[in-house]
């Protein structure tokens, strides 16, 4: 097991481990890099990052699953939040150009209109 994982998303990556292609294979689907030396490499999880590993096709429950895999600890809740947080509203909205108009599609899915709806700068439009 290669990976350290901090509370603040933060992931320590060990080089020497035999499953270190496939822990690296996840942590660059869905992790910015910090710093790689030869035996150590440092990962950081932020919004942007998970939101690209989303729209790779990664589910909430692939990447919370891969972590736990490779961790040499539990996975913290802290993180475990952070993914649920900014990968389950992927795809939920979209925003079309139709007769130089832009609409908002919200397909099955009539929360996330709501919140939009309620939400202060959208109003304005």
């Amino acid at each position: 097991r290669p990976l350290w994982v901090c509370p603040d998303g933060r992931i320590v990556l060990e080089a020497s481990s035999p499953v270190y292609a496939q822990a690296l294979d996840l942590l660059v689907a869905i992790s910015e890099p910090v710093s790689r030396t030869r035996h150590m490499q440092e990962y950081q999880l932020t919004q942007y990052s998970l939101y690209a590993g989303a729209s790779m096709g990664l589910r909430t429950q692939d990447i919370t699953a891969g972590l736990e895999r490779f961790s040499k600890c539990g996975l913290p809740e802290e993180v475990r939040a952070m993914v649920a947080e900014c990968t389950e509203r992927y795809g939920k909205v979209k925003l079309i150009l139709r007769n130089d108009r832009y609409y908002i599609e919200c397909p099955g899915d009539g929360a996330a209109f709501d919140a939009l709806l309620h939400d202060a700068q959208i109003a304005e439009m």
